[in-house]
C-alpha cells in the first residue's frame, strides 16, 4: 500500500494536500493519517514535507515489523530500500540514516542470515572468517550500491582497524588451520597499511598498532592466542624452533617462515622478536679438521662486497659492525672443514 502511494506521488507546488499520495485503491495517505484536517490550513509545500515524513516513518516501521517477524521477501525489501533511496532520501536523510544505525534494518540472508546496522556489515566479501563478523551485501544487493555505500556510508572496503579488532574473536574459529589462515590474512592486511605509498618514505603509525603491542592477538604453534612478551618469537628459523617446541612457556608465531620477512613492518612496529636474533649458538665440541684455503681466500676477498650490501640495506648495522671491528675480523676469517660440530643452543633461560 505504501509503495503504491509512492508511485503516484505528485510534486507540483500548487495542489491540494490530500491529492499528493494516491493509493491504488483510490484512498490517500492523508485520508488515514490526517483526519483532523490540519493540512487544509497549510501550504502545499509544507503538506508535501509532512507527507514525505509520514511515508518515510511508515516504511521504517514496516522494516521493524519484518525484522521482528524474522521475515521479509526480497521483493518487499527491494521496494522499501528503493523508495527510501530514490524518493525520500533528499528530505528524510537524517531520520532514515539514524533509524538504520539505531535499529539495524539491513537484512542479510544465506550463511549470515540476520539484521544488521551499517557498521556491522561490509560491501564486499573479505573471506570466511571476516564475513562471519561483517556479512557482505554485494551478492544480495548488487543494484543498491548507491543506497548502501553513498547513503548509509558503508565503505567499499573494511577498515584495517576492523580487521585488527577481529583478532580478539579468532578463538571462535574451531579449526586450527582455519584460525591460522584467518590470522595470517589479518597480519598481511595490517602490514600492507604500514607500507609507504609511492613517493613517501614512511607512514604515520596507526592507532591500532597498540593492539599488537599489548593484546593477545598472536597465534602460536599450538593455536593459542598470546600477547607479545619475552616468550613470543617470530619463527624465522624453524629448525632451531624445533629444539624448543616441547616447552609450553615458549610461543612461536604460527606463520610460514617465508612470511616473516614479508611481515617485517608489522613485526618491527609491534616489536616482536625474531628467533634468529634471539638464539645463542656456541660450538662446544668439534673434530679437528683441515683448513679450506681456497674458500678462506674467497671469503676474505669478499669482505668489501659484504660491507657494501650491509651499508645499502642496513646503514645502522653497518656502522655498528664497523665500530666493533667485524669487517677486520672477517679479513682474518678461516674456513675449517670438519666431520661433525656440536653446538649449544639457548633461548633466553631455555
Amino acid at each position: 500500500l505504501l509503495l503504491g502511494c509512492l508511485r503516484r506521488l505528485r510534486t507540483q507546488q500548487r495542489v491540494a494536500p490530500h491529492s499528493l499520495f494516491y493509493c491504488s485503491d483510490g484512498r490517500t495517505l492523508s485520508d488515514d493519517d490526517d483526519e483532523d484536517g490540519d493540512d487544509d490550513h497549510v501550504g502545499a509545500a509544507q503538506a508535501e514535507v509532512k507527507q514525505r515524513h509520514a511515508v518515510a516513518k511508515a516504511l521504517v516501521k514496516r522494516l521493524k515489523q519484518l525484522k521482528a517477524e524474522a521475515g521479509g521477501t526480497a521483493k518487499q525489501l527491494y521496494g522499501i530500500y528503493r523508495a527510501l533511496d530514490e524518493r525520500l532520501w533528499d528530505s528524510e536523510a537524517a531520520s532514515i540514516k539514524q533509524s538504520f544505525q539505531a535499529e539495524g534494518l539491513i537484512q542479510t540472508k544465506g550463511a549470515h542470515r540476520g539484521w544488521s546496522k551499517p557498521s556491522e556489515v561490509s560491501w564486499r566479501s573479505n573471506g570466511t572468517f571476516m564475513d562471519s563478523l561483517y556479512p557482505p551485501l554485494l551478492p544480495q544487493y548488487r543494484d543498491f550500491n548507491r543506497f548502501f555505500l553513498d547513503r548509509l556510508g558503508i565503505p567499499r572496503e573494511l577498515s584495517t582497524a576492523k580487521w585488527v579488532e577481529a583478532l580478539a574473536r579468532l578463538g571462535s574459529v574451531e579449526g586450527l588451520d582455519e584460525r591460522k589462515a584467518a590470522a595470517l590474512a589479518i597480519y598481511r592486511r595490517a602490514n600492507g597499511d604500514l607500507t609507504p605509498r609511492f613517493g613517501r618514505d614512511e607512514v604515520q603509525v596507526p592507532a591500532w598498532i597498540q593492539t599488537f603491542q599489548t593484546d593477545a592477538v598472536y597465534i602460536n604453534q599450538r593455536g593459542e592466542m598470546v600477547a607479545n612478551d619475552e616468550y613470543l618469537f617470530a619463527n624465522d628459523e624453524p629448525e632451531l624452533a624445533a629444539l624448543f617446541e616441547d616447552d609450553e612457556d615458549l610461543s612461536f608465531l604460527a606463520l610460514p617462515p617465508s612470511d616473516v620477512p614479508r611481515l617485517s613492518r608489522l613485526l618491527n612496529a609491534a616489536e616482536v622478536s625474531r628467533l634468529s636474533e634471539s638464539i645463542i649458538s656456541e660450538v662446544v665440541d668439534s673434530d679437528s679438521g683441515s683448513v679450506d684455503h681456497d674458500l678462506t681466500a674467497r671469503v676474505r676477498r669478499s669482505v668489501h662486497f659484504f660491507a657494501r650490501v650491509l651499508y645499502s640495506k642496513r646503514p645502522e648495522s653497518f656502522e655498528q659492525a664497523l665500530e666493533a671491528g667485524r669487517f677486520a675480523s672477517l679479513r682474518e676469517f678461516e674456513v675449517v672443514e670438519v666431520a661433525e660440530v656440536k653446538l649449544s643452543v639457548s633461548l633466553g633461560d631455555y
